[in-house]
């Protein structure tokens, strides 16, 4: 608007000229943890992933696209495919409008969300021409986006249905968005964000009058968002215990205590290992080293290492080398928290259904049964390991901005570490929304093992989608794998094809050189050197990947870089290789299913 307001058709002509030309470069990806969009699609502000603030500025963008559609004053193609991958970020991460809770920034409980604004850039974006690749008049899978997302009537709209356009479905898979330490998770129409931090990625932002209890968003958070809203999940800031968010392990601490020490705090982590890797975009995992800062109020020697597999529609979660020193307030990961309506919700432990506020029990999980519960929403949870507390009951918290009290019931369960722990552990999984037919044909702790389960690494093997998924703390030459080297502070996964085997390598680590609150120096790649038994040959694209044959062995050269993952093809030089942890499925008796 400013710019059309120079009095002569000259002076407007070069201020639309310019105004262009700024956004044509504000829409390319900037380096480091400057503000604007990414590599991966994340945008930030404040130095981070922050939803909150790209709503509203990428509506923005597609305004003035849809202002420019047609004129010389069009941002460049470029730019625009920039904007689109900004776009499909923010889709990726909300379910369909309110994003997870560790993505929250200082507004947390959906205060924040997508708007029908930001919906609207979709079709802007879309009808500025085609960034397929298809040739198209306008891009037709933005087009089918915004039938999804749009509520009203539109002429946009309309035009997308005349031209045949039907409304996308949910997105299905998984999405790397390291840039934030994230992953998101994705099938049917739930969605799971699961979120770390590290030395480049700050795990909360906390201000004097804004989320003054929420240091544990980033604490290997697993939110499970299987309804259209936050509230519609349960998710209700009203007597919210803000030390038990899914997934997280924490110190139990008093609200003063977990209160924030200064006005403002967004902790960064001194260790690099935390973020998300995927294989064929389907199936993923996510891994960090836990760790807290020296801080008043914060406890330096409290540390874990954290996983999560996800394969399907299953989730699972290990943890291990979870030590404090902290006698005073106990240790524990949340499997759930959500509220509780008496005589409408049911949650269950081993079958039985709890209909009632006022529950609360302990039981021991053991290896060879795993202790069964179901939440309010239809997700089961196998524990395999520790002690395991269920509760229904009234609680008591405070305003995350005005510190008054709240009140509300809520359905809690967690796995207690104690107090003082040295070398805890944990391992359950998360079964997501299973439909009736498939709880009774199969029994999903059947379908997994785990082959390493300590301190130097966390490794898996799924043998309903085949993939065997590596967490790598530390250097480690394992004794049963592909493998006979990987490198610490990576995560690989592979699955057979065909005759030869998928694989994925990441270093979610951006390697940033400069530890600021904003800089501009950019991700710098980093090279990750494995070794393989036997001997493969590589195909693999973009040149990323480098290998040697030697003496029955390969060594494979990874370059990594921006967080993302590496995907290539291994083929065996020899026919009649075996690769380990493979084990064949039959089509008519899946595993994990019921003697």
């Amino acid at each position: 608007g400013a710019a059309l307001m120079y009095p002569g058709e000259e002076e407007r002509a070069r201020a639309l000229k310019e105004l262009s030309r700024w956004l044509d470069t504000s829409l390319r990806p900037t380096p480091g943890t400057l503000g604007g969009i990414k590599a991966d699609g994340t945008a930030f502000h404040h130095g981070g992933f922050y939803p909150a603030y790209a709503s509203g500025a990428l509506a923005r963008a597609g305004l003035f696209i849809r202002l420019a559609r047609g004129t010389r004053y069009m941002p460049g193609k470029e730019a625009r495919q920039v904007l689109k991958s900004a776009l499909l970020a923010l889709r990726n991460c909300c379910n369909p409008y309110d994003w997870g809770i560790g993505l929250s920034g200082r507004h947390p409980f959906g205060h924040y969300r997508m708007t029908q604004e930001d919906v609207a850039a979709f079709a802007d974006l879309a009808l500025a021409g085609d960034l397929a690749g298809e040739g198209g008049a306008f891009d037709r899978h933005l087009a089918a986006d915004y039938l999804r997302l749009c509520t009203d009537g539109t002429p946009e709209a309309r035009f997308f249905r005349r031209q045949g356009i039907r409304p996308a479905k949910a997105p299905q898979g998984f999405f790397v968005y390291n840039y934030g330490s994230a992953g998101i998770f994705r099938r049917d129409d739930w969605m799971v964000t699961l979120k770390g931090y590290t030395t480049d990625v700050w795990g909360a932002e906390i201000y004097a009058r804004d989320n003054r209890y929420g240091r544990y968003q980033s604490y290997g958070s697993i939110q499970i968002m299987g309804q259209p809203s936050y509230a519609a999940c349960g998710y209700e800031e009203d007597g919210w215990d803000w030390n038990r968010l899914p997934g997280t392990t924490t110190l139990h601490l008093p609200l003063d205590s977990l209160e924030a020490p200064s006005p403002t705090v967004m902790a960064r982590s001194r260790e690099n290992f935390a973020g998300s890797s995927s294989l064929e975009g389907q199936d993923g995992m996510f891994a960090m080293k836990l760790m807290e800062r020296d801080l008043p109020h914060f406890t330096p020697d409290f540390k874990a290492r954290k996983s999560a597999f996800c394969f399907g529609n299953r989730i699972l979660c290990l943890g291990s080398g979870i030590c404090n020193s902290r006698r005073d307030y106990p240790t524990e990961t949340t499997l759930f928290q959500h509220a509780f309506r008496p005589g409408q919700d049911t949650v269950r432990i081993e079958g039985k259904s709890i209909v009632q506020a006022g529950f609360h029990t302990g039981r021991t999980a053991r290896s060879n049964r795993p202790l069964h519960l179901e939440d309010g929403h239809g997700n089961h949870y196998y524990i395999r390991q520790g002690k395991v507390n269920l509760r229904t009951a009234r609680q008591q918290s405070r305003h995350n901005k005005t510190r008054a009290l709240t009140r509300g019931t809520f359905a809690t369960a967690w796995i207690a570490h104690g107090t003082h722990p040295r070398d805890a552990a944990y391992e359950y999984l998360i079964w997501i929304q299973p439909p009736p037919q498939e709880q009774q044909a199969c029994t999903p702790t059947n379908a997994y093992r785990v082959i390493r389960h300590d301190r130097t690494a966390h490794i898996v093997h799924d043998s309903l989608t085949q993939v065997t998924a590596y967490a790598v703390f530390e250097d480690l030459r394992p004794d049963e794998s592909l493998f006979s080297y990987l490198p610490g502070e990576t995560l690989v996964m592979h699955k057979p094809k065909g005759d030869s085997l998928v694989a994925s390598v990441c270093a979610p680590d951006l390697n940033i050189a400069e530890k600021t609150y904003t800089t501009r120096q950019p991700s710098r790649t980093i090279r990750k050197t494995l070794e393989l038994k036997g001997d493969w040959a590589v195909s693999a694209p973009g040149g990323n990947v480098e290998s040697v044959r030697h003496e029955g062995h390969t060594r494979l050269s990874v370059l990594c870089r921006h967080g993302q993952p590496v995907e290539f093809m291994l083929h065996p030089v020899q026919a009649g290789t075996a690769f380990p942890g493979h084990t064949p499925v039959s089509r008519d008796t899946p595993h994990g299913k019921k003697p």
